[in-house]
């Protein structure tokens, strides 16, 4: 049996640009963004610090 760990996201949108829309800059603190994986990803984890938290 293999499992894959990993995967890569080709997909991923900012959903609240509040500035000049399309150049994917927002001034919002709590920037909200729209990720299209595979239907057969069961879970998706997030860092914003080099892999040190998960979210």
């Amino acid at each position: 049996m293999t499992v894959d760990t990993q995967i890569a996201i080709n997909n991923i949108e900012l959903v609240n640009d509040s500035g000049i829309p399309d150049d994917n800059l927002t001034n919002n603190v709590r920037p909200h963004f729209q990720v299209t994986v595979p239907t057969d990803v069961n879970v998706v984890r997030l860092s914003i610090d080099g892999g040190k938290t998960w979210f």
